[in-house]
């Protein structure tokens, strides 16, 4: 290329002198094709260049720019997407060390957690053992015991059945109402103890059964904490005073919804006569007629998920559910009580605890089985 001035551009080294001759670069600027590319747009403002060479001086600039980009994204791309994969690999190799780490300790904490269910499993089996070896040990004790008081003019008399409570009691079924009046009457009990286990303890006594009964229905208004309100029980059922050992609601007040006006009591009487004249009624509380049962047939039924077998304080339910319609609201909030639904069945008609539910009946007749004197609807009078 021949300048103006009639200096010959040959190479490299003559094109750079010209330029700094021409000072568009200095004497120490380093050349770039960014630094050229800037060179040939800034003659493309200059005058009397005409329009083709212009054009041409752009094109040069501009394709060098793109020129020289080109390999500077392409290395900055290869640099990140390098550094970018190092991280995801040392990334993935922390999360499989993690991982290998946490199945190590699931299967450590499994292996020792089956190992300590077997030893619970083991422990508990043995304690019942324990357990039932000492019920049985306690009971031959004691009839042989009874054997040796037995008179020649009686007959035998035998403890059937056995249970020891958490109260720290012992519950005996003797074989006949004779042998359970003989046991109660005078220092007999004592003789036996003494006879059995060579002493007796100064706390030792023996506590007549009580006869439990559910009065269902009774108004909220009724205070049967009040002493005066279980004599004038007593008294309007025409039972004797103070046969009536302790009475408390069945569900906790706070627990009731708004407007409700009965709930159900649990009745403690003192003996079989009182508790039948209850399940026999007419049974009063004030002005109302009320139906009482034996306590042990009463199947509980939770106030929160409307089931039965449990009440609200062990309900594991997340949700409430109606007694009355089974929606999910509280029994005392129901504004649709007359259309009944029972929870457990499913039936219309009736409410959830109903004796005509088919799951309620279920479970009578196993507890009923389970327990033959619970299928009477009274108690067996003592003769």
């Amino acid at each position: 290329m021949t300048g103006v001035d009639k200096e010959i551009i040959n190479n490299y080294k003559t094109a750079v002198k010209y330029m700094r001759k021409k000072k568009w670069i200095g004497e120490d600027a380093r050349i770039t094709t960014m630094l050229m590319s800037e060179i040939m747009l800034n003659q493309t403002e200059k005058a009397g260049v005409s329009e083709e060479i212009k054009n041409m001086l752009k094109s040069f600039a501009f394709s060098l720019e793109y020129v020289s980009m080109d390999p500077v994204l392409e290395s900055f791309t290869k640099t990140v997407t390098e550094k970018l994969d190092n991280i995801i690999e040392a990334g993935k190799q922390k999360v499989s060390e993690s991982i290998e780490r946490s199945n190590q300790f699931i299967n450590v904490a499994s292996t020792k957690y089956g190992e300590l269910i077997t030893t619970m499993t083991d422990a508990t089996k043995a304690l019942k053992e324990a357990a039932r070896d000492e019920v049985s040990n306690y009971k031959e004790k004691l009839n042989k015991a009874l054997g040796k008081m037995e008179d020649a003019t009686r007959t035998e008399r035998k403890i059937i059945n056995l249970r020891l409570t958490r109260a720290n009691t012992t519950l005996l079924e003797m074989n006949g109402a004779e042998a359970a009046r003989w046991l109660r009457s005078g220092e007999n009990w004592k003789g036996l103890v003494r006879e059995a286990f060579g002493q007796t303890d100064k706390d030792d006594k023996v506590v007549p059964r009580t006869y439990p009964v559910v009065i269902k229905f009774a108004p909220v208004g009724w205070s049967p904490h009040e002493e005066e309100a279980l004599r004038k029980f007593e008294a309007d059922n025409a039972i004797p005073t103070n046969s009536i050992q302790a009475v408390a609601w069945i569900k906790n007040p706070v627990y009731r919804y708004t407007g409700q006006a009965f709930a159900n009591v649990k009745m403690v009487t003192s003996s079989p006569e009182v508790a039948n004249r209850l399940i026999l009624g007419p049974t009063r509380i004030e002005s109302h007629v009320v139906r009482a049962q034996k306590e042990w047939s009463y199947i509980p039924i939770c106030a929160k998920c409307s089931q039965f077998d449990h009440f609200i304080a062990k309900c594991k339910a997340d949700k409430y559910k109606c007694r009355f319609c089974t929606q999910e609201h509280e029994s005392k909030d129901c504004s649709n009580r007359t259309r009944m639904k029972c929870t457990p069945c499913r039936s219309e008609g009736y409410i959830s605890g109903n004796e005509r539910c088919i799951k309620y009946r279920e479970r009578r007749e196993a507890i009923e089985t389970k327990v033959p004197e619970l299928s009477s609807v009274k108690y067996e009078a003592a003769n």
